[in-house]
């Protein structure tokens, strides 16, 4: 149906300023933009004391993980939002073989709490299925760097030998030339932990070759996040000329919170020096994630159900999640709660936890 909508606030996506006009659309494309449009056999939206915008972009979205299933995404298409970037924190349901979908049901299924997921061998398989399936939004998929990881090593906790790092660069390139936009991590989550900063910069190196995007939930979030999260990131960006994309940019826990400044300017300098470094960040002050995917060792959930039901394992998970957040959350506590026993520090963390929950 060719439509005019009158009267609207126009704000166009470009920066400049609103500005009200009509818009002409035929055959689904905007063919003009102007004041006091009219034409015969339209039909007409009166857009008076409304604003007329292109559909907005969600930058961080795991919808690919269940978009067969909700297909007309209508909770996002209702709120203006007609594109999703998906395949993102180096999670997605392709591409896999037998050792990602082990991965998968031992891991992400915890993650997430979810039902087990159906995964694809390729991109392209999974592509087909979404064609085939009919979708209302646009979907930018990222290559899911977990999969890549585990296609060729599972949840092993070292690095690639040179032909397993071949292997996943082929993997890469691969996903690139059926239209991926670039890689994504999830460096706090195994196996993406279980990599070494060698080893992103490598398979970006290929990215950058197709003029793609490295899409990074960072390694640190926390009171490490300039030195640990943005330092890896930004040496990732310079020696492989890639752009980067930091998801959900944030300080997170009391104690980053002072870091902001110091974040905000380690981008700001890094662009100065001709880096393309971008960030994305939650429209809401808390955040949210697995408590089980940022506390639990990849071991854990070789035999999560044993691990956890065992006296013995039981104990030596509660003593490495305790190290845990006191190395990675309380390093820059104050000094008056870092001179406390670690037993009491530790009594007090379980206690809020359990609270909480």
């Amino acid at each position: 149906m060719d439509i005019i909508i009158k009267d609207g606030l126009i704000i166009d996506g470009t920066g400049r300023n609103g500005y009200y006009a009509d818009l002409l659309i035929e055959n689904h494309k905007i063919e003009a933009i102007g004041q006091d449009l009219t034409a015969e056999n339209y039909k007409v939206i009166d857009a008076s004391n409304k604003v007329v915008a292109p559909g907005f972009i969600d930058m961080h979205c795991h919808a690919d993980l269940t978009i067969l299933k909700v297909n007309t995404a209508e909770a996002y298409l209702m709120q203006g939002v007609t594109t999703m970037v998906v395949s993102i924190c180096g999670i997605g349901l392709a591409p896999a073989n037998e050792k990602v979908r082990k991965y998968y049901a031992d891991f992400i299924t915890k993650l997430f709490g979810s039902e087990e997921l159906t995964l694809y061998d390729t991109l392209q398989h999974y592509f087909s299925r979404i064609e085939e399936a009919g979708i209302s939004p646009n979907l930018v998929f990222f290559i899911p760097h977990g999969n890549v990881r585990a296609c060729v090593l599972g949840i092993e906790e070292r690095p690639p030998t040179e032909t397993e790092l071949e292997e996943m660069k082929q993997i890469v390139s691969d996903g690139m030339d059926v239209g991926a936009f670039g890689l994504s991590t999830g460096l706090i989550y195994p196996p993406g932990s279980l990599s070494t900063t060698e080893e992103i910069i490598e398979l970006c190196k290929v990215v950058q070759g197709y003029g793609g995007i490295y899409n990074s939930h960072m390694r640190n979030e926390d009171t490490g996040v300039v030195a640990k999260g943005m330092g890896e990131l930004v040496k990732i960006v310079r020696q492989t000329g890639i752009q980067a994309q930091i998801s959900h940019w944030k300080a997170g826990g009391r104690f980053a919170w002072k870091l902001t400044p110091q974040m905000i300017s380690t981008i700001q300098l890094a662009r100065d020096r001709g880096l393309n470094i971008y960030a994305d960040m939650y429209p809401y002050q808390e955040a949210a994630s697995s408590l089980s995917g940022v506390l639990l060792r990849p071991w854990v959930y070789k035999n999560f159900e044993k691990h956890l039901s065992n006296p013995g394992t039981r104990q030596k998970i509660m003593d490495e999640t305790m190290e845990m957040i006191y190395s990675s959350f309380l390093q820059d506590a104050p000094q008056y709660i870092k001179i406390l026993p670690k037993y009491l520090i530790r009594e007090l963390i379980f206690w809020f936890i359990r609270k909480k929950l």
